[in-house]
């Protein structure tokens, strides 16, 4: 969906509510100012988890995106289960078994509750078993839920779902659940594989930083040193007082060897700068990032596509590309992937 569209289509959905929750009072997180004050940066799953959109928008929503197209001639099945009233479950993530391509595991992010819809299906997408899971904190506590991702483990015969976990109190973490039933079944919340977090072992919280757009990638490579190795891209925001303006925003990344099925949460992570921290860079430049894509290639190599995007504006200038071949322990240097020409954004 183009952006212009996007931001119409969430204007429309949050239906003027946002605002005036983001606004509550001058002790609001650095994340909510973020989103208040400036129109770009943080994602837009973040944004609308601010205000649990009104069953009566959601008609208003569909008409400002248009008419979906016609379904005579596809096979479209509803996997999903409505709450009632029916809110939106958007940003679908899809992976299947390749040992039993029938098995499949969807999820959406979903507005009946702070977290996901989970689907699993065993013949092929034409029934769905349905699901209803919201994250907790590191420490048991209740957080939203967003920006769903999903991979499959050949090694581990797992599937594995990727998630925010983000609340008013300013806690930002990325977290993973294991699944090997097929995605009938998943990690209990409050023992999820924390891949980052920003409160430390006494409990205190960095407000300065927020953790966004979590993507996981899993080496299925059988004759890869790394074969099965979990890789987990993200965008860490750092925010100033008083606005919560972001100062820079780079591209990260953390990875595992192992999620240990009883108890994911003891699993330990490495993680790496793709993109080095920039206090100086006041939001632009190379620090500046969002939508870091990782893809592990035929030679187990780990292949990172990501955009330059202003930290508050969500500008995009170009689009870059980076690899790793030693499991994500460093990266080359940087390569801009789009010519003079061929790529311009547009803001609206």
């Amino acid at each position: 969906m183009a952006r212009g569209l996007r931001f119409a289509f969430l204007a429309a959905l949050l239906g003027g509510v946002l605002l005036p929750q983001a606004s509550a009072a001058d002790g609001s997180p650095l994340w909510i100012r973020h989103v208040q004050n400036y129109p770009g940066g943080i994602s837009n799953g973040v944004r609308a988890r601010l205000s649990a959109p009104h069953a009566d928008t959601r008609e208003a929503a569909l008409a400002t995106v248009g008419a979906l197209p016609s379904s005579e001639d596809l096979d479209n099945v509803q996997a999903n289960t409505d709450c009632d009233p029916p809110l939106p479950q958007n940003e679908t993530a899809v992976a299947f078994n390749p040992n039993n391509p029938m098995n499949a595991v969807a999820a959406a992010n979903d507005y009946c509750g702070d977290g996901y819809w989970m689907g699993a299906t065993f013949d092929g997408g034409q029934t769905w078993a349905s699901i209803f899971k919201d994250p907790k904190t590191s420490t048991g506590d209740r957080c939203f839920g967003s920006d769903p991702t999903v991979v499959y483990s050949l090694r581990d015969s797992a599937f594995y779902v990727g998630t925010l976990c983000f609340f008013g109190t300013g806690i930002s973490e990325v977290q993973v659940w294991k699944s090997i039933d097929g995605g009938l079944t998943w990690t209990d919340s409050t023992k999820a594989a924390i891949v980052i977090t920003n409160q430390d072992e006494s409990g205190s919280i960095d407000p300065s930083v927020f953790y966004d757009k979590e993507l996981l990638a899993l080496d299925n490579n059988p004759s890869s040193p790394h074969y099965g190795r979990l890789y987990v891209t993200f965008i860490k925001f750092h925010m100033t007082l008083p606005s919560g303006r972001s100062d820079y925003c780079p591209a990260q990344v953390a990875y595992t060897d192992e999620i240990p099925t009883p108890d994911p949460s003891t699993a330990i992570w490495s993680h790496t700068a793709i993109v080095p921290d920039d206090p100086g860079a006041g939001g632009v430049g190379p620090s500046a990032n969002q939508w870091a894509i990782p893809v592990v290639d035929a030679a187990g190599a780990l292949d990172v596509g990501y955009a330059i995007e202003e930290c508050n504006t969500a500008y995009d200038p170009a689009m870059f590309f980076t690899r790793s071949v030693d499991g994500a322990a460093s990266f080359s240097n940087p390569v801009q992937i789009d010519k003079p020409g061929q790529f311009a954004d547009n803001p609206n």
